[in-house]
């Protein structure tokens, strides 16, 4: 009788296997979709915390950019007026284009007057020459030095624009992934920010074409004389 019990209870077994198996699939799939949940629902508070932060910094950055163009407009009027009183030690295209003589550290002589070459009027061109260097020795430290600070002060804009831009594409990155809100610059627009640092180099070049009207003026009546 125990033989013929046996295959009775391991059938039994058998048809119980299954159901369990089910059950705990399914207890499985409810684990696994209440764990994705709690990965979301973090991922979605980092995303938000980064956000906060790049959208802090990115105003910050904004800030100190116009401040650093302030600085830099007032730095380039300084030498654009120094440039205007000593012609022969800081060249007014030199403080135009931030570069030159005054951006190497060793600017400040006198350009060649082409009428001296040849022997012609050697006299006197002697004499201007020799005035620049005398005006070059006082005068052109205290050029050298603004026009370093003025490069140091782009250097700085370039590396904060650098930084926004960075910033700003990772924001967008972030924006494509999904649960970014729309506005999360702030009410800051990188256009704006990045138009901002533009303003000087059109002003530069609106002050060469004036500088460059009055230095022909002035190279002309010199010849007259």
């Amino acid at each position: 009788m125990s033989s013929k019990e046996d295959p009775g209870n391991f059938s039994d077994d058998l048809s119980n296997d299954p159901e369990e198996t089910e059950e705990s699939k399914a207890h499985k799939r409810k684990e696994r979709l209440e764990q994705n949940r709690i990965s979301a629902r973090e991922s979605r508070k980092r995303k938000k915390t980064m956000i906060e932060e790049l959208q802090r910094t990115v105003i910050t950055l904004s800030r100190e950019n116009k401040e650093l163009n302030e600085r830099n407009e007032a730095l380039r009027r300084e030498l654009m007026d120094i440039g205007s009183k000593h012609p022969g030690v800081v060249p007014i295209q030199a403080l135009i284009s931030g570069s030159g003589g005054v951006a190497a550290g060793g600017g400040g002589q006198a350009p060649v007057d082409p009428t001296d070459v040849g022997g012609g009027g050697g006299g006197g061109g002697g004499q201007q020459r020799q005035l620049g260097a005398d005006i070059d020795s006082g005068a052109n430290p205290q050029a050298d030095q603004q026009q370093q600070q003025q490069n140091l002060l782009q250097q700085q804009q370039q590396q904060q624009a650098a930084m926004m831009a960075q910033m700003q594409q990772m924001i967008q990155m972030q924006a494509a992934m999904g649960g970014v809100p729309g506005n999360m610059m702030g009410g800051v627009n990188p256009a704006m920010m990045m138009g901002g640092m533009m303003m000087p180099q059109q002003q530069q070049g609106q002050d060469h074409q004036q500088r460059k009207g009055e230095q022909d003026q002035n190279n002309g009546g010199e010849e007259s004389k």
